[in-house]
């Protein structure tokens, strides 16, 4: 069976692009096969049976209707309405499983056939088929937190609205309600797994993410082709970064934005920044070192360069000068706060210039922050 190994590069727009609902895949051509390797797996071999199955499995229209009449039963629904929802659920607008939106539109179409015998459902299926006009995610906690709500109802809700929530950058609430979702809890398993991830990259939590994309990918030849690309794109994406790198910092930053974009001001934006400070203050000293360092290895360790022609004997040499040397007073150099602005420009120039253009505004808002505190 051949194997294929893809490298992909994306930045964290791509990703906002491809997952706009209705896009199309272009992000097909960044995945390149680099290798091809064929192996064969003896029949008898168990353990490598059990190695290699999947941990959850891709549901096809057939499997997702029998479980939708079993509901349908199970709610004593009647025979024409069963009927209706059946064949509103066979209204597909895509027919091919690999095409990008074969995954939302199963969703789409389960969602809508529940609707059919459930006006609340339907109602959110509505207010979520927009995208957000406000600052603030809906909630569906009639449905979400009813524990008296039907099982197979409840799930789904859920995953629609954590689709909606990772669709429209509410990261931190998808992420809430996607975790409370095992893939076999669900008839859309691919679904909940990739926004889980997505939601994951976005809030950088490294090792989650690898996880969700790893259990993604356990079934790739059979998911939707935008699924696959983006969930390898994310995770060549993730995994070189590096606690306190300006990579990571950077990521830092544009989620602080997303959130003041969200007009949030609280516990998290103000930890988020201050983590920013830190690190830059870490990088910023890291450089310092760096540089002192160089600077110290270029001169002898007196300080003074030897003469290319040295005297051959000891005695006294000769001068005109008596010896005496012109003290002047030494300036402690002042405090940044109190420099010219032509020189804190230069010197700012000087510190940022290996650094992306946006980091000059954290570098300068932290050389603030340290002359207020060296202020007497």
């Amino acid at each position: 069976m051949p194997i294929k190994s893809c490298i992909v590069f994306a930045t964290a727009s791509v990703f906002t692009w491809i997952v706009t609902p209705g896009s199309v895949c272009a992000a097909a051509r960044f995945v390149t096969p680099i290798a091809s390797t064929s192996f064969q797996v003896d029949d008898t071999d168990e353990s490598n049976q059990l190695k290699n199955e999947p941990s959850w499995k891709i549901s096809g229209d057939e499997s997702i209707e029998d479980s939708l009449r079993s509901w349908l039963r199970e709610t004593n629904t009647s025979a024409p309405i069963t009927k209706s929802a059946i064949e509103i659920f066979r209204r597909s607008n895509v027919g091919d499983s690999e095409t990008a939106s074969a995954a939302d539109d199963r969703l789409k179409r389960l969602i809508n056939a529940i609707g059919s015998t459930r006006p609340d459902v339907a109602k959110i299926a509505a207010q979520l088929s927009r995208q957000r006009s406000s600052v603030l995610p809906p909630t569906f906690s009639h449905i979400l937190d009813n524990e008296a709500e039907h099982p197979f109802v409840r799930a789904h809700v859920r995953l629609l609205v954590g689709r909606w929530l990772a669709q429209n950058k509410f990261y931190d609430e998808a992420l809430a309600e996607l975790t409370r979702l095992e893939p076999k809890s669900v008839l859309i398993p691919e679904a909940a797994l990739f926004y889980r991830s997505l939601a994951e990259h976005q809030l950088l939590k490294t090792e989650d993410c690898k996880h969700s994309i790893e259990s993604l990918l356990e079934n790739e030849d059979d998911l939707p082709t935008r699924f696959s690309v983006v969930a390898k794109m994310m995770l060549a994406d993730i995994s070189p970064i590096k606690d306190g790198s300006l990579d990571e910092i950077s990521r830092l930053m544009k989620d602080v934005y997303r959130r003041i974009n969200f007009q949030r001001s609280g516990k998290t934006v103000l930890q988020t920044e201050e983590q920013v400070i830190e690190k830059l203050n870490n990088l910023i000293e890291e450089a310092e070192q760096k540089q002192q360092q160089a600077q110290s290895q270029s001169q002898p360790a007196d300080g003074n360069q030897q003469s290319s022609n040295p005297m051959e004997e000891t005695k006294i040499a000769g001068g005109t000068g008596d010896g005496s040397v012109t003290t002047k007073p030494i300036d402690d150099g002042g405090l940044w706060g109190d420099m010219p602005a032509a020189e804190r420009a230069a010197a700012m120039a000087e510190m940022a210039k290996d650094m992306p253009p946006h980091y000059r505004a954290a570098i300068e808002q932290y050389f603030r922050r340290l002359a207020k505190e060296e202020t007497p």
